[in-house]
C-alpha cells in the first residue's frame, strides 16, 4: 500500500496500526456497497481519460480550451480542490481519480457528447470506437 492511498485514513493520534484497519474497515463497506458501480465509473473514466488524452496528446485534456461546459467545468475544477485539500500536486491522474460519476456520464450526453465524441475530421467517429471498442456502432 502506497502512503498516498493509506494517508486519509490516518486518525487524528497518527496510529499506524488504526490507519490500516481503518482502510480496511473501508475497503469491506465499499466491497459489499459500491463494487459494481465504483467498478464502472473507474472503467468508464479510465477509458474516457486514456482515449481524450491520446487525441489530444496531452493527459490533462479536461483543460483543453473549449472541450468542457458549464457543469463539467465545475466539476473539474472541484477535482483539483479535493486534491489540493488533501495536500497533494494536482496531476491528471490525481484529478481524474477525483473526478465523479456523474462527470464521465455527462460527457456523454447528446449535449456534450458531439463536442467531446464528433471532433472534425480526420478524427471524427474515431474517438468512439477507440474508447469503447465493443459498443454497438449506432
Amino acid at each position: 500500500m502506497s502512503p498516498d492511498r493509506l494517508s486519509p485514513f490516518r486518525p487524528a493520534s497518527g496510529d499506524n496500526l488504526g490507519m490500516v484497519a481503518t482502510y480496511l474497515w473501508n475497503v469491506a463497506i465499499c466491497r459489499e456497497l459500491c463494487t459494481s458501480p465504483g467498478m464502472l465509473e473507474v472503467a468508464l473514466g479510465n477509458s474516457v481519460h486514456s482515449t481524450l488524452g491520446a487525441h489530444f496528446n496531452r493527459d490533462g485534456w479536461y483543460d483543453q480550451l473549449n472541450l468542457l461546459q458549464g457543469r463539467e467545468l465545475i466539476g473539474v475544477e472541484k477535482a483539483k480542490g479535493f486534491v489540493v485539500r488533501a495536500k497533494h500536486p494536482v496531476i491528471p491522474l490525481r484529478v481524474v481519480a477525483a473526478l465523479t460519476f456523474g462527470f464521465w456520464t455527462s460527457g456523454l450526453d447528446k449535449a456534450h457528447g458531439n463536442l467531446i465524441w464528433s471532433p472534425p475530421p480526420p478524427a471524427q467517429r474515431v474517438l468512439i470506437p477507440q474508447g469503447f471498442p465493443h459498443a454497438p456502432a449506432h
